[in-house]
């Protein structure tokens, strides 16, 4: 299985690059705002029960896509190195150690951009953040423009290229070959 995990911050593209990639691909998207909300209910956001049982449910359902005859997944989230450094670790060592490749593409653009982005109504049937207010709150509780140092990343900043050239960036430079479906 191929574990693609596009992170960034909100209103970055995350979703409609995924939307792209698996039209080309035909790998599952795995978007993480789900599962925030299965878990928002019982547990308040950041909280350390939030935060394990979190991690629990994307880690089985990596695991069990990892077990089947999927080819691939595009994982989405928002990643802050002190929240998720740990969580991102075990979703690489659990793939690979099933004989999956991971590769991981970091998607940035200009804070401006995002606040001119994050109202769009492509995000409101997704139970995204969608007001300037929350996604002020958001970035300056979380460091979301950082990589993920322990591996390299692929970079594409959304504000210069489009969804198509950043998923053909994408395909061609994992290696990835198209969906002919």
């Amino acid at each position: 299985m191929v574990l693609i995990i596009l992170y960034g911050p909100p209103a970055v593209g995350k979703l409609t690059i995924a939307e792209g990639l698996a039209s080309k691909t035909g790998y599952k998207i795995f978007q993480n705002n789900p599962t925030v909300q299965a878990v928002s209910p019982l547990f308040e956001f950041g909280t350390p029960e939030f935060i394990r049982t979190l991690d629990r449910i994307r880690l089985a359902m990596l695991e069990e896509a990892a077990r089947s005859n999927m080819s691939g997944v595009i994982f989405t989230m928002c990643y802050d190195p002190n929240e998720d450094e740990k969580t991102l670790s075990q979703m690489i060592t659990l793939v690979e150690s099933s004989g999956g490749l991971v590769h991981l593409v970091q998607l940035t653009c200009p804070e401006a951009v995002l606040f001119e982005r994050i109202g769009n109504e492509s995000r409101k049937p997704h139970d995204k953040i969608i007001t300037q207010e929350k996604l002020r709150m958001f970035l300056d509780a979380y460091e979301l423009f950082m990589p993920y140092k322990l591996r390299n990343s692929l970079t594409i900043d959304t504000s210069i290229f489009s969804v198509v050239q950043s998923v053909e960036t994408i395909l061609s430079a994992l290696g990835l070959m198209q969906n002919n479906s």
